[in-house]
């Protein structure tokens, strides 16, 4: 999938911090007001919990695009898509990453190990509506292509923890090992090294969501999921495993009469995924 024409001009407006989860710094400095909160770098923690996220919100023009669908992760058609149909100046969410809002921790318990969690959901930055891709390609289910909106599968699906949703134990020297939902480790390595960082506006990559899950963009996340994670040496050689076990639903694709499956098999079925990486 190219760019194949489309001209975009994106201006993003706000971007808010957002860090690791794995560790919190000894120097990290909490907020003391709202000026220090704007001026400065400092962290919003409260006894160990520390609220984070992201707002990312622009304005763009597309040679061929499609209406804001404030329901998909994108909102706008970064890429031209099948709908996509006419030029256009619009509003521009989520262009360098999708926005969110979290809480996350770090809480030592003994020795160098430490209680790890982060909760967090994505949200399009100007209706506040969670990130819901299913739900976009749902509303344009029946709908003429020259009349959808910019509708885009996902792994989000509207939950009020559509991002990460994890608890764990985290070692220097053990490693990390988490459980429910997070990412893939596919999706671990397309963030790590994308160079656009799985930007929505500047990346086929980050857009499509395909190579994040491995064929499925809605398998860049797993709710049912044990990963665990190690670092040896200067953080330049990482071990990863992650095995995820659920029931799945089909994917299904927006046709002009309705839904369409485009598997054969019953409506739903116990899968398994397991994936081994080491970089």
């Amino acid at each position: 999938m190219t760019k194949l024409g489309i001209f975009a001009v994106t201006i993003l407006a706000a971007a808010g911090a957002c860090c690791g989860v794995e560790a919190r710094a000894a120097d990290a400095k909490t907020c003391t007001g709202l000026w220090d909160f704007i001026e400065t770098d400092c962290q919003l923690t409260w006894y160990g919990i520390t609220l984070y996220g992201a707002i990312d919100a622009g304005f763009t023009y597309q040679t061929h695009g499609a209406p804001l669908d404030p329901r998909s992760p994108p909102g706008a058609s970064y890429l031209v898509q099948r709908y996509s149909r006419s030029s256009r100046w619009d509003l521009a969410p989520n262009g360098l990453q999708n926005s969110f809002i979290g809480i996350k921790g770090t809480e030592p318990i003994g020795g160098n190990t430490s209680v790890v969690f982060a909760l967090d959901a994505g949200f399009d930055p100007y209706s506040f509506k969670l990130s819901n891709g299913p739900g976009s390609a749902a509303h344009n289910a029946g709908v003429p292509q020259d009349q959808q909106t910019s509708w885009a599968d996902s792994s989000r699906a509207g939950q009020w923890y559509n991002g990460n949703g994890y608890v764990g134990l985290s070692s220097p020297t053990y490693g990390t090992l988490t459980v429910f939902r997070q990412n893939v480790l596919t999706y671990d390595g397309v963030l790590e090294y994308d160079p656009m960082g799985a930007s929505y506006a500047f990346s086929p990559i980050g857009w499509q969501g395909l190579t994040c899950g491995g064929g499925n963009t809605e398998n860049c996340r797993h709710t049912t999921s044990l990963k665990y994670r190690l670092t040896v040496g200067r953080a330049w050689r990482r071990f990863g495993s992650s095995v995820a076990t659920g029931r799945t639903t089909p994917p299904m694709a927006p046709t002009n009469s309705g839904w369409a499956a485009i598997s054969r098999t019953s409506p739903t079925a116990c899968s398994r995924s397991t994936q081994f990486i080491a970089t």
